[in-house]
């Protein structure tokens, strides 16, 4: 089995764009995004600028790239094992788009967290995607209804993004708190999205 596809992006610097890939049955993704139009080319010959084959078998994936520079970007699914189809979905930080709830600049005054509430689609997927609109070193939390903590991202560093999505078992009820790691100040733009 040899599923490929490939999508052509343009893009802005440091505006992050988003592929969500939910696959089919047993079907394992890996993608992969790449600078200038590789249209039709599901295995190029070149570096990737950002990989993501994280997820399991079934199980959706997410690649976040947050381009150094204007320009074309090929964003390339590959099927890695098992049998199955998949459904890709491309997002970025400003464009609306079916299924997101919150797309909106926003700021931390040093010290402060800030919490955004939503509710997922049914067992439909809930991405998070927060953006420093300056240096600071940002991160989120998902929290479900009954206040455990589902998972957190903290990996970009400062001025980086951050990602994060859950998967519920039904409609749920979800916070989503944003903080400053080092608790000072934080501009940032924040796209939630739940998949319809």
């Amino acid at each position: 089995m040899c599923i490929r596809d490939s999508y052509l992006v343009e893009g802005r610097r440091f505006a992050p764009i988003i592929l969500f890939v939910e696959p089919e049955n047993t079907l394992d993704v890996a993608l992969a995004a790449y600078s200038g139009d590789l249209s039709g080319q599901t295995t190029p010959a070149v570096t990737a600028l950002a990989a993501a084959d994280n997820a399991l078998a079934g199980r959706p994936e997410i690649l976040v790239l947050s381009p150094e520079s204007d320009g074309m970007f090929t964003f390339v699914v590959r099927a890695t094992s098992g049998e199955g189809n998949f459904v890709a979905h491309l997002f970025d930080l400003t464009t609306p788009a079916p299924g997101v709830v919150i797309q909106q600049p926003d700021m931390l005054a040093a010290g402060t967290e800030k919490v955004y509430t939503v509710t997922s689609r049914g067992a439909r997927p809930v991405i998070v995607v927060i953006d420093p609109t300056d240096q600071s070193d940002v991160a989120l939390d998902v929290i479900g209804a009954d206040n455990a903590l589902l998972t957190t991202a903290n990996y970009g560093g400062p001025g980086g993004a951050e990602t994060a999505y859950v998967l519920p078992l039904g409609t749920v009820s979800y916070s989503i708190k944003i903080r400053e790691v080092n608790n000072g100040p934080a501009a940032f733009q924040i796209v939630v999205i739940t998949m319809e």
